[in-house]
């Protein structure tokens, strides 16, 4: 026998089952792990194809306030818009915009639109809107509100949960304070669960219903909806609209005495001494960021709008202000300059304005927009 066969031979035998064995097992597991990614990705491209089919997640079905506006003719002709909560909602009125600016603007305020909601609908508008269409975007920013456990079970957060947008969330939530880790882990079940459902929408039965009306029965002006008075009789901000009645005198007073010490802090080193924001600037920024990027590589101006001193806005003001300055960034939560903007008698509640609270919020903005646009030609 030639030395390389008895080399070959003793090899063999001093060989364990797992040397002779375990190749090969690694091989079948390798192949099982290949052949379950396939079968997600064939499942995800099937979703693709087929959801939108079905019409479970069109934005007139999931989102009924903003596919009415998607639809909307004066928006189709816009080519500005300003994006928020309900405080753009009934805050900004687009025909005084246009008579401060060459631009023709509409209202993508929705109740309840915070980050990351809102971030999520400001990139599919630019997505989706007419090549050029968009020339300027206007962010309001607000701290993040989570959905619950609850609202992870409605069309309108579902249909957001792309994949994408998913890991885009997760990411974003505030890692950095470790007081939150056990509400963050609990956020990323949830958003799994979401995606989920998301990829396996297109599974659920669909039954052609009838087009839903128009949430805001044709009240809406370009986006725009004025609060009345009287609208907490049917129910509509009801008791913040209760509670204003009963005391607005003080609650006015504390407001001003918020906004006098914002504007304070201006003269601090350190602005946001005494704020605890640890952890819950860096998610927001980031959001503007990339929400900015977005914008530049698109042709489109963008805008930050500050209004409302909750939670950690202050912190995200004085960070972003610091990065960007006063060319892409409105603030109207001080009370110098803004003085006329704390006339109770024309709020609805401590934190939105009635009709004339909203034109006089409006011309002051629109003087900032005159500011910003003149500044960049």
């Amino acid at each position: 026998m030639s030395e390389r066969n008895s080399w070959s031979i003793n090899d063999f035998r001093h060989r364990s089952k797992t040397d002779l064995y375990g190749s090969t097992g690694e091989k079948r597991r390798s192949n099982w792990g290949l052949k379950f990614m396939g079968m997600l990705v064939v499942f995800w491209i099937l979703s693709n194809a087929i959801t939108p089919w079905t019409g479970v997640y069109s934005w007139r079905h999931a989102f009924p306030e903003l596919g009415f506006r998607l639809e909307d003719s004066t928006y189709q002709c816009a080519d500005a818009i300003v994006i928020g909560s309900s405080t753009t909602l009934h805050h900004i009125v687009p025909s005084l915009l246009d008579s401060s600016t060459t631009h023709s603007w509409y209202n993508f305020g929705f109740q309840s639109a915070t980050p990351p909601e809102s971030f999520f609908i400001a990139h599919e508008l630019i997505n989706t809107a007419k090549q050029t269409q968009i020339k300027t975007l206007v962010f309001e920013v607000l701290p993040s509100e989570w959905p619950n456990a609850a609202a992870y079970g409605s069309t309108r957060i579902e249909a957001q949960l792309n994949g994408l947008e998913v890991i885009r969330r997760i990411r974003n939530l505030p890692w950095a304070r470790e007081e939150m880790h056990d509400a963050n882990w609990e956020q990323c079940k949830l958003l799994f669960n979401g995606g989920l459902h998301h990829m396996t929408g297109f599974l659920r039965k669909f039954y052609d219903k009838p087009n839903p009306s128009d949430p805001f029965n044709g009240e809406s002006s370009r986006g725009f909806l004025p609060l009345q008075k009287d609208d907490w009789k049917s129910g509509r901000l009801k008791d913040a609209r209760l509670h204003w009645m009963n005391g607005s005198d003080s609650l006015m007073a504390h407001q001003i005495l918020i906004a006098k010490d914002f504007d304070f802090r201006w003269t601090l080193s350190d602005p946001t001494v005494n704020w605890d924001c640890d952890g819950l600037v860096d998610p927001i920024v980031r959001q503007m960021e990339a929400l900015k990027l977005q914008c530049e590589s698109n042709g489109i101006e963008c805008i930050f709008l500050f209004q409302k001193l909750w939670g950690s806005n202050g912190c995200v003001y004085f960070e972003a202000h610091e990065r960007w300055g006063d060319a892409h960034i409105i603030q109207k939560m001080g009370y110098a300059g803004n003085e006329d903007l704390f006339n109770p008698d024309e709020r609805y509640d401590e934190n939105h304005f009635l009709g004339a609270g909203a034109r006089r919020f409006t011309q002051s903005v629109g003087q900032d927009f005159i500011r910003i646009l003149h500044s960049l030609e």
